[in-house]
């Protein structure tokens, strides 16, 4: 009976024993999903398996709506310089190298019968500030005035309405293929046009906005160098910041002028260089032989 008595107590040990392991397996198996889930990005909870986790997160992500700011940023200046219409070249190189474009431009002569120019610049709003430190190191300026307008709200409603009435859209579709009756269709189709003009209109409001956010606008009036009134007898005096940028310009045709003297300087040594391979060893065998003829005569007289 001892035996027996042992022999039943061992079993069911054993038996506790192996439905202890299954169980702690389970547990860690169960507990697997989740700590897979909680390496991931988003840092969320799931109770599954961690391939389905990680299929619905990416599945997520894709959907997901980016809300930033969206502001408008519109700058208003004002410069003077010597030649408008030079710089406004110049101006021109230097948005089209900022990866912007000039919307408007034109020149006009005032009643001193000198060039004005107005220019409508767009640059990358990133590149803002960068375009009008180049404006205030190329001129002397006399005013500006920066605008801004947060549309954020405004955009987002409007995302918003768009999403909504595409929805709407495949609806009245689906009700279109089922509609039997001419009168049905119709007013299905009535509808559903009005549905779409409304998506046209929402799609190029959000168009326009996103070209506003993305390029700042510059409004430029450019304006020379006033000089001496003859009807008044006023003299202007010349600004410090005009005689710096005079000195700076001089300077730098100073080295242009050495650079060109010199690229013309090079172009001609290279011009010459084959021609010169050419003619002085004829000239210096020439001269040669005509030493050793004057020797000869010489000798001989």
């Amino acid at each position: 009976m001892k035996r027996k008595s042992l022999l039943i107590i061992s079993v069911l040990i054993i038996s506790l024993i192996f439905a202890s392991c299954a169980k702690n397996e389970q547990s860690a198996d169960s507990m697997e999903a989740p700590m897979a889930a909680m390496d991931m990005d988003d840092g969320g909870i799931y109770y599954g398996e961690a391939e389905e986790y990680r299929e619905d997160s990416n599945s997520s992500a894709e959907n997901v709506i980016d809300y930033s700011e969206k502001i408008i940023y519109n700058v208003s200046m004002g410069i003077v310089v010597d030649n408008p219409v030079d710089i406004s070249k110049e101006i021109k190189e230097q948005v089209s190298i900022m990866g912007g474009y000039v919307s408007s431009s034109y020149t006009y002569k005032n009643d001193d019968s000198a060039d004005y120019v107005r220019m409508q610049i767009r640059v990358p709003a990133s590149g803002l500030n960068n375009m009008t430190e180049y404006l205030y190191s190329i001129s002397e300026v006399e005013y500006e005035n920066m605008y801004t307008d947060n549309i954020t709200e405004s955009y987002y409603d409007t995302v918003t309405r768009l999403e909504h009435e595409k929805l709407q859209a495949e609806q009245l579709e689906e009700l279109m293929s089922k509609a039997e009756t001419i009168e049905d269709i119709l007013t299905v189709r009535q509808e559903l046009s009005r549905v779409q003009e409304t998506i046209e209109v929402y799609e190029g409001r959000i168009r326009m906005w996103d070209s506003l956010v993305d390029y700042s606008t510059i409004d430029l009036s450019i304006q020379p160098t006033p000089s001496i009134d003859n009807n008044s007898g006023v003299i202007r005096l010349i600004t410090l910041g005009e005689t710096g940028r005079a000195i700076v310009r001089a300077l730098d045709n100073s080295w242009r002028f050495v650079a060109n003297f010199f690229s013309v300087l090079l172009r001609i040594i290279a011009a010459l260089i084959i021609p010169a391979i050419i003619v002085v060893p004829i000239v210096i065998f020439s001269v040669r032989a005509a030493k050793k003829n004057k020797a000869k005569k010489e000798n001989k007289d």
